[in-house]
Parts: C-alpha cells; structure tokens; sequence
C-alpha cells in the first residue's frame, strides 16, 4: 500500500514538472515572437521614389560623399548639368522655375527650419509665404513686368553646403542661375540658397 501511494506521487510530481517545462517553453517563445514583431516594427521605409511639384524623383548619386562647398555644377567652367544625376538639384531647379513662374502650388512643399521644433522643421506659415511672394514681386518690378508676369530661369552653378544637424537625409545647396523676361535674354544672375528634406515619399524645400 505505502508503496502505490509513493509510486503515484512520483507520478504526480513527474507530470507537474513536464507541464511547468511545457508551459516555460510557450512563455519564451512568445518572447521571442514579440521580440521579432518590435524588431519588424522599428524597421524604416527606405524611399528612394519621390512624387513632388508634379513630377517623379529617384535617387542616383548621393550627394552627402561630397565635400562642404564642392561644385557640383557650373556652366561656366564646363561641369556640365546632367538631369537625373542628382535628384535634388533637380528638384531645387524645378521648384525655383516654378515659383518664379508664379505658380502657387510650391506653397504645398515649403517649410520652416527651426531648431525648435521637434523634427528640426514644419509646414512654413503664412509669414513665409508672404516673403516668398514679395520678393517675387519685388524681382517683377525690378524687370519692369506685371503682377502675374513669369520668371524664367535657366540654372548655371549648384554647390553642395552640407546637411542641417538634426535633420536626417536634408541636402542643402546653393544655386545659382540666369532669369529672364522674355525666355529668351538671360541676363540678371540670382541665387537661392535651398534646404530640401525628404519626407516618406515627398521632398520638402526650404528656400532663401
């Protein structure tokens, strides 16, 4: 009798440490499950297509294995402009030919750098838009043309002047260019320094 009591609580004992072994198991696997889901979570979107001002932009050459203020392009000593080389050169050259068109869509990709925001910039305000405007105003009076007279631009000289601390991917440059009254006469020269900031699949733009 002594002995069958013995034998079945061995056998009792046996079970609870096969379903407690059971039971550690299903724990560390859903562990490790929800380890590979949070890992599959933090995994960024890598963009290289951007649909901005109309057109599509996809990135080619990375402009960041660059020095600080080398020439990427200048008409003048023969390094030629090569559309499609530099994603955004292209979009900083579309985006000036447009808001010196007058074309009001731009607004759309503007914003504001500030140290101060949380990102490092936002959607530009009215203020920025209205700076904007005047000082295109300002260039129509300049050439003698009427409010909503357009701008033509035609690029001569991009450098390449680094990226804004805290701002991952931005590209700024400086670009310079011919305007015209008539598409014809390039004469005046003007330049814009620009700060352009992907932004999942759109490129945002600073301008000075």
């Amino acid at each position: 009798m002594k002995k069958t009591i013995i034998l079945s609580m061995i056998i009792i004992t046996i079970l609870q440490v096969g379903c407690s072994n059971k039971d550690t198991e299903t724990i560390n696997s859903n562990e490790i499950r929800t380890e590979e889901n949070n890992k599959e979570d933090i995994v960024e979107e890598n963009y290289t297509v951007f649909n901005s001002l109309g057109n599509v932009y996809e990135k080619n050459e990375d402009l960041t294995l660059r020095e600080k203020g080398e020439e990427i392009f200048n008409s003048i000593i023969d390094i030629p402009y090569e559309r499609g080389k530099f994603m955004e050169i292209d979009y900083a050259n579309d985006f000036i030919e447009k808001y010196l068109s007058g074309d009001k869509s731009v607004y759309d990709y503007l914003i504001d750098i500030d140290d101060n925001y949380e990102i490092g910039y936002k959607k530009s305000t009215d203020d920025e838009r209205n700076r904007l405007n005047e000082s295109l105003q300002f260039l129509r009076e300049q050439m003698y043309l009427g409010d909503e007279d357009p701008i033509y631009f035609k690029i001569s000289k991009v450098s390449y002047e680094g990226q804004v601390d805290g701002i991952k991917d931005s590209i700024i440059l400086n670009v310079g260019g011919y305007i015209s009254a008539d598409n014809i006469n390039f004469l005046s020269l003007t330049k814009f320094t620009v700060t352009i900031v992907p932004e999942k699949d759109k490129l945002l733009i600073n301008i000075i």
